[in-house]
C-alpha cells in the first residue's frame, strides 16, 4: 500500500516537472516564434524594396523606349492616354510582359488615376479608370521619391511600391506602381519558419522524456536552460550556459549547446555590423560604457578615437558602391587584426569607426594609431584590376578627460572634424597634430607630384580616374565641405 503512494507520488512529481518545465519553454517559444516570424516578414518586405524599385524603373524605361515623349491625356467624356504620338491607353503589353516575368502587378497613373494596370477582378476586368487613396499622392506630391504603402483593392491586399513619373519638363504626371499580394510576404516568413518550428517540437519532445524519467539532476539542467532562454529574450547574450548542462553527453545537453549556437548567432546579429563583422554603434556604445566604468573603478587608464575615411565618397563615386564596400571591408579586417589585444574596434556609421584602447594612455593610443594608420595608407585594395587606396584621419582623447563617455565622444569628434578640416590623413591628439597629408587645398602642382610617385591622390587611383581633373577645377572651399 505504502509503495503504491510512493509510486503514485512519483507520478506526481513527475508530471509536475514535466508540466512546469514545458510550459515556461512552450510559452517562450512561441513568443520568439512570433517574434521571429515578425522578424522574417519585414526583412523579406525590406529585401524587396530594391527589386520593386528596379521593376518600376524597368516599366518607365520600356515604356519611354518603345513610345518616345511625353505622358498627356487626349479627349472629354473619353479619355486616352497619349505618349509622345501614341495612344497607349490599351497597350498592355509592357506591364504584362514584367508581370509574367517577375509575378508582380504593375499600375499606370495619369496624376492619381489608374490608365493602365495589371489587376484585375475575379472575372478578368482590369481596375482602370479607378483612384489611388489621396493621402499616396499627396505625399508624392510633395517628396517625389519612391513610396511604400500597405493597400487594399477589392478586398485583397498588396504591398506597393509608388514611383514618381516625370515629363521632359521635370513635372510629375503620375506614378509606377509594383504592388506584390500580402499573402506573399507571410507565405514566404512561415517557409523560414518552418524548421525552427521543427526544432522546437523536436526540442520539447526530448525535454519532457528526459524530465519524465530524470527528476534529479536534469531538473536542474532544464531550469538552467530555461533561465538561459529567459536572459536571451531580456537581451543578455553575454551569460554562459550551466557547465553542467554542456557536460551532458544526451540530447539535453545538444540543446543546450544549440542553445549556445543559437545565443552566439543573435549576438552576432545584434552586436555586429553586417558587413565589416566589426562591432556595431550599438554594441560599441555598450562596451564603450564598461570600459569606462571599469577605468572609473579600477583606475585603468584608456584611451578613445573617432576615424573616418578620407575622401570615401570620391570612392563610391568613382568605382561604384561595390568598391565602396570593399574598401569598407578591408579597412576593418586592418583595424580587427591591429586592435587584437589592445582594446576594440565597432563601425561607428557609414565609414566612421570608434577604436578603444585599454590599458592605454594618449600617448600609447596614438603610437599604436600611427601604427595602423601606416598600415592601411600601405595597403592596397584589388577591384576589378584596378588598385585602390585609402587613407584615414583620426581624432584621440584620453580617458581620463571625462567621466562622461558622450564628452568623450565629442571631444573626440571634434578632433576628428578638425583633422579634416586641415588636410586630412592625420591623427589629432590633445598635445600634437601628426602630419601626415597636405595641409592645403589641392593644386594642380601637388598632384603632378602625387602622380609622379605613387599615383594617388587620397586614395584614389589617378590612372583609372577623372577625380583629380575634376578637384582641381574646384575652389578651397569646395574641397573643404567634401
Amino acid at each position: 500500500m505504502g509503495t503504491e503512494r510512493k509510486q503514485r507520488k512519483v507520478g506526481k512529481i513527475q508530471t509536475a516537472v514535466l508540466l512546469r518545465t514545458l510550459f515556461p519553454v512552450l510559452l517562450l517559444g512561441a513568443l520568439m516564434a512570433f517574434l521571429t516570424y515578425r522578424g522574417y516578414r519585414l526583412a523579406i518586405r525590406e529585401e524587396s524594396q530594391p527589386v520593386m524599385q528596379n521593376v518600376a524603373e524597368t516599366v518607365a524605361t520600356q515604356l519611354d523606349e518603345a513610345y518616345p515623349g511625353d505622358y498627356y491625356l487626349v479627349g472629354e467624356e473619353i479619355v486616352s492616354l497619349y505618349k509622345g504620338d501614341t495612344d497607349i491607353t490599351l497597350k498592355y503589353d509592357v506591364i504584362d510582359e514584367i508581370k509574367e516575368k517577375t509575378g508582380m502587378d504593375v499600375t499606370l497613373f495619369y496624376e492619381n488615376t489608374r490608365i493602365m494596370t495589371t489587376l484585375a477582378d475575379g472575372e478578368g476586368n482590369r481596375y482602370v479608370a479607378t483612384g489611388v487613396n489621396a493621402t499616396i499622392y499627396n505625399e508624392m506630391e510633395e517628396v517625389q521619391d519612391f513610396l511604400y504603402y500597405d493597400v487594399a483593392l477589392d478586398n485583397a491586399e498588396y504591398y506597393s511600391c509608388y514611383m514618381p513619373l516625370h515629363n521632359a519638363d521635370g513635372g510629375l504626371v503620375g506614378m509606377v506602381a509594383v504592388a506584390r499580394p500580402a499573402d506573399y510576404f507571410s507565405e514566404k516568413a512561415w517557409d523560414y519558419m518552418t524548421p525552427i518550428f521543427a526544432a522546437v517540437a523536436a526540442g520539447l519532445v526530448f525535454t519532457g522524456l528526459f524530465v519524465w524519467f530524470y527528476t534529479g539532476k536534469m531538473l536542474g539542467d532544464i531550469r538552467s536552460i530555461r533561465e538561459f532562454l529567459e536572459r536571451m529574450t531580456n537581451g543578455e547574450l553575454s551569460n554562459p550556459m550551466n557547465k553542467s548542462v554542456l557536460k551532458r553527453e544526451d540530447e539535453l545537453g545538444d540543446v543546450g549547446k544549440t542553445l549556445v549556437d543559437m545565443q552566439s548567432a543573435m549576438r552576432i546579429l545584434v552586436e555586429r555590423d553586417a558587413l565589416t563583422s566589426l562591432y556595431n554603434r550599438r554594441h560599441g556604445s555598450v562596451k564603450l560604457q564598461s570600459v569606462v566604468k571599469k577605468s572609473q573603478k579600477q583606475g585603468l587608464p584608456f584611451a578613445l578615437a573617432l576615424g573616418d575615411i578620407d575622401f570615401f565618397k570620391k570612392v563610391n563615386d568613382t568605382y561604384g558602391h561595390e568598391a565602396g564596400d570593399i574598401v569598407l571591408k578591408k579597412v576593418s579586417e586592418v583595424m580587427r587584426r591591429k586592435m587584437v589585444g589592445k582594446g576594440f574596434v565597432a563601425r561607428w556609421g557609414g565609414e566612421e569607426f570608434l577604436l578603444v584602447f585599454r590599458e592605454a594612455d594618449e600617448a600609447k593610443g596614438t603610437a599604436l594609431l600611427r601604427d595602423l594608420l601606416e598600415e592601411i595608407r600601405n595597403t592596397v585594395i584589388v577591384y576589378k584590376e584596378q588598385e585602390i587606396r585609402v587613407t584615414m584621419t583620426f581624432g584621440i582623447v584620453p580617458g581620463d578627460l571625462s567621466d562622461d563617455y558622450g564628452e568623450l565622444l565629442r571631444s573626440a569628434d571634434e578632433k576628428l572634424y578638425h583633422g579634416k578640416e586641415h588636410g586630412r590623413n592625420r591623427i589629432i591628439s590633445r598635445f600634437e597634430a601628426e602630419e601626415c597629408g597636405e595641409t592645403e587645398p589641392i593644386t594642380a602642382d601637388v598632384a603632378a607630384e602625387a602622380e609622379s610617385t605613387e599615383g594617388v591622390v587620397l586614395g584614389i587611383d589617378l590612372a583609372s580616374s577623372d577625380i583629380v581633373e575634376r578637384m582641381l577645377q574646384k575652389t578651397a572651399e569646395e574641397i573643404k565641405a567634401e
